[in-house]
């Protein structure tokens, strides 16, 4: 059961128990007895409405979380015309903005890089933090004669490589100078 569920057992039990107490307590009087069943009716529809206008910005809420976590950056919720919940709807809608803005630069600028590095006459493999690589350009595949998708997702250990002892204890920032089979020399960092 959900918060829903419950909150609605809760206001069904409470209204019973408070119809039937007063029914029982004014009986005998018919006038009173219709006065205060009416209002225990009423103050359970007026319960259920109040709980509803509260619950409906809370499933807003929730639906632009699972919007976020699926990384739905284009949907948009619509505004409510009560002010509290509108403010947290515009905030919600604006950082959707930002977020898919920024989201679209990354990725333009992403693609330019590796068209630049597609591009360039040296050899590059890019790994990420666990030490596979990422990317490999045309130029790095001619080098160490090996296709690009064979050098995809890998560990320097894995590539069987002539220079991968060489280049895995080559530390961060520096760089060495290492003949190939070809007995070509590369630079490496």
């Amino acid at each position: 059961m959900n918060l829903r569920s419950y909150f609605i057992v809760y206001l069904v039990c409470l209204h019973l128990v408070f119809a039937v107490v007063i029914g029982y307590l004014v009986r005998d009087q018919r006038l009173w007895f219709i006065a205060v069943e009416s209002f225990c009716f009423l103050s359970f529809f007026a319960a259920l409405f109040l709980f509803r206008s509260f619950y409906r910005p809370l499933r807003l809420l929730v639906s632009g979380a699972d919007f976020l976590r699926e990384s739905d950056f284009s949907t948009h919720l619509t505004m409510t015309d009560r002010p509290e919940m509108d403010k947290l709807i515009s905030v919600y809608n604006t950082m959707i903005d930002s977020l898919r803005d920024e989201r679209l630069k990354l990725q333009e600028q992403h693609y330019l890089l590796h068209r630049i590095i597609d591009a360039s006459p040296s050899g590059i493999i890019i790994f990420d933090f666990d030490g596979k690589s990422t990317h490999v350009n045309p130029a790095a595949a001619r080098l160490l004669d090996i296709r690009q998708d064979v050098l995809h997702g890998k560990k320097l250990n894995e590539l069987k490589l002539t220079l991968s002892k060489e280049l895995e204890v080559l530390p961060v920032g520096q760089s060495v100078i290492l003949t190939l089979p070809s007995r070509r020399r590369v630079q490496c960092r």
